[in-house]
This record gives structure tokens, sequence and C-alpha cells, in this order.
């Protein structure tokens, strides 16, 4: 039996598709370019990521990232927080 054949089979109610939250959390909307991000595909961006979310105020916010190629260290992480959002330009990569 496909795939295709199974889901024939089991048709149910349409999902719609998952459309992301549009509105920030909290009143500060942070831009990681402004932290040092260049989002050229060559330089590190991890750290200047990471200071955007850490100046974030204890109540939480929105940190954006434009349209660009942000290149993060495997090695490092981004260090999310609660109450906040990160909000990716659909041409972030």
């Amino acid at each position: 039996m496909t795939f295709g054949a199974m889901a024939k089979r089991t048709a149910g109610p349409s999902v719609a598709a998952y459309a992301p939250p549009t509105r920030a959390r909290g009143a500060t909307v942070l831009d990681v370019r402004n932290y040092g991000a260049k989002g050229d595909g060559v330089r590190d961006d991890t750290a200047s990521i990471n200071a955007a979310i850490a100046a974030l105020p204890a109540a939480g916010g929105t940190v954006v990232v434009p349209a660009g190629r942000y290149m993060i260290d495997a090695v490092k992480s981004i260090n999310l927080r609660s109450s906040m959002h990160l909000q990716l330009d659909p041409e972030a990569v």
C-alpha cells in the first residue's frame, strides 16, 4: 500500500496551514542588526543575536531577524528566554 492510497482512505477534516503570530510580545522590539549582526553569510552572528535577546527586559519582547544569511556557530547556541518572541523574516536563513 502506498502512502497516497492511505491518505485517500483516511480523509478527514482539512486543517488550515499554520500561520505564525504577527504581534510582538511585550512592548520592546529589538533588531539583531542593532547589536552587530550582519546577515552576510560570512560573519558569525551568534554573539550579536544573543546580545539582542539579553537586552530584552524581564517582561519580554520581540527580537527581529531581518532578511539575510545569518551564520550561527555550531558549538555555541542561541539562548532563548521566556516571554520572548523570535521573529524571523521569511528571507532570513
